[in-house]
């Protein structure tokens, strides 16, 4: 972020979905653990190796699903929704025209093997 002279880098839509999901239940999740959850969404969506990230963070006990936060997953998929009103300068994978059944498939998908 010093390189860049701002913080564009380290925020893309894992952090524009955990800015989301604060504002439709504030308080509760630490903004890690949303950015965790929206980090896996979003490597899902950028076709990368999105188990492996969701393998770690369930090694070191951080959550992977809504539930995880005990927030429903109507909440979770309303801040996919919500995301690309984030922030809406800096484009991200979010943007790219997610409809509400893909953003239900997502939150869905956090929950398979």
């Amino acid at each position: 972020m010093s390189i860049a002279g701002s913080s564009r880098p380290a925020s893309g839509g894992e952090h524009k979905f955990s800015h989301a999901l604060d504002r439709l239940a504030p308080g509760k999740a630490l903004h890690g653990e949303s950015c965790g959850i929206g980090t896996i969404i979003s490597m899902y969506l950028h076709g990368g190796d999105w188990r492996s990230i969701r393998s770690s963070l369930k090694t070191i006990g951080a959550p992977t699903t809504p539930a995880d936060l005990g927030i429903p997953d109507t909440t979770a998929v309303e801040a996919l929704m919500m995301a690309k009103t984030i922030r809406p300068e800096r484009f991200t994978i979010f943007d790219m025209g997610l409809t509400r059944d893909s953003a239900e498939n997502l939150v869905s998908m956090l929950y398979k093997d």
